[in-house]
């Protein structure tokens, strides 16, 4: 006959605190993923903004020099 095997309640309590700080930790990562992304893609908006107005800048004193 199988015998049951039970689990204490400090493994199981064990268990439950390591459940909930993988999922504490699976969303903190998710929030800095995103947080991390929104300022790439505003220094990306930036750098193409100053490029272009650069480009402007060179285009309009090319123009009144010649």
């Amino acid at each position: 006959m199988a015998q049951i095997v039970t689990v204490g309640l400090a493994i199981r309590s064990a268990l439950v605190a390591g459940a909930v700080v993988t999922i504490a930790l699976a969303f903190g990562a998710t929030a800095l993923m995103f947080v991390l992304y929104r300022s790439l893609l505003s220094a990306l908006d930036d750098a193409a903004t100053a490029r272009a107005q650069d480009i402007t800048t060179s285009l309009r004193s090319n123009q009144s020099a010649g």
